[in-house]
């Protein structure tokens, strides 16, 4: 008599508002939780060496892919000098810079841009000059150097054990006008399906946007890729499906479809085609348009968007120094 009174009040509409009310409150608590840790930590950030050393890495970033990008152009990034050359200064007054790659790259990264453009003579703003000759005279840091490539070493790799395989991808921002097949891409995207996911829920998506209206509208609103994103040949957007996940895992959305973008760079690169990872950080409202625009379900969050193409004879890609295996394992005893 009990269970069938259960499954009766199961089929009543209170037990739905029920399950819904109670749906509602375990997301707003992970919100609530997630928000509330975010904000505390970061914005003490900047007090932190691992806060600081990552906006290093932001920043000098920013000034690589400078170094990189199809037809460069000279004088690029001044503002962006002056603030890592501040960035720089400060975190070397809190912290023992000599003991920070973040810090030791950023500074041979400036020396770069520096000889760069003394190379070519190019006369860059006062204020530029004067700031980069006071840091640079006090470091013994040689400058870094962008990778010079060609096609057969960029994919040389490619039948190599993992650990060579790994290392050699690089996100690439240099594409040729030749068509990438879709069969090939389709290869890619098989491949990329190997992806762990929980519970084998396999809850991605690969888009592929091939006309060049809405490639442009798509790129205009992801809005870093200035400078190389109208080279790419096609575009991929990849979703991970909200619905495939209870309340309390809307945190593993992202975690699922960082594991399958990771494995698609991996599918990619094996399969020859050049990508570059786009980071996908919209307003609420570009987030709806793009999803309109593409024609992708709602229920459908956007993970990343990547650009894609074949590159030409010749590129440069960022040197890009990974951390060593002592600032990422940490041994709990």
């Amino acid at each position: 008599m009990l269970s069938i009174i259960k499954a009766a009040l199961k089929k009543t509409i209170i037990f739905k508002w029920y399950l819904k009310y109670r749906f509602k409150k375990t997301v707003q608590a992970v919100c609530k939780y997630e928000g509330h840790m975010f904000v505390k930590t970061n914005m003490d950030s900047s007090q932190s060496k691992q806060g600081e050393e990552a906006r290093l890495v932001a920043i000098y970033h920013v000034i690589e892919k400078g170094l990189t990008m199809p037809n460069r152009r000279l004088g690029f990034g001044q503002d962006t000098v002056l603030v890592l050359v501040s960035k720089l200064r400060a975190f070397k007054s809190a912290w023992n810079a000599s003991q920070s790659e973040a810090y030791q790259h950023a500074v041979a990264v400036l020396k770069e841009y520096r000889d760069l453009h003394s190379c070519h003579q190019y006369e860059l703003r006062e204020d530029v000059v004067v700031a980069l000759k006071e840091l640079l005279q006090e470091e013994e840091i040689c400058a870094s150097q962008q990778i010079n490539m060609t096609p057969n070493v960029f994919w040389s790799a490619g039948m190599s054990h993992f650990a060579e395989f790994s290392a050699s991808r690089h996100c690439c921002r240099h594409y040729s006008e030749e068509e990438v097949p879709l069969e090939l891409i389709k290869n890619a995207i098989e491949l990329a399906n190997n992806a762990p996911s929980a519970c084998n829920r396999q809850p991605c998506k690969v888009y592929c946007v091939t006309e060049q209206q809405k490639m442009e509208k798509l790129l205009a609103i992801q809005g870093g890729n200035r400078g190389f994103g109208h080279l790419a040949n096609k575009v991929l957007v990849l979703t991970c499906d909200r619905r495939a996940f209870m309340p309390n895992e809307m945190l593993s959305v992202h975690v699922n479809g960082g594991i399958y973008l990771m494995n698609l760079c991996y599918a990619l690169h094996y399969h020859h085609i050049a990508h570059c990872i786009l980071t996908w950080v919209p307003t609420p409202a570009n987030d709806v348009i793009t999803h309109d625009l593409l024609g992708i379900d709602h229920a459908e969050a956007i993970i990343a968007v990547l650009s894609i193409g074949f590159p030409p004879k010749e590129f440069l890609l960022a040197s890009s120094p990974r951390k060593s295996v002592e600032d990422t394992l940490i041994l709990v005893k």
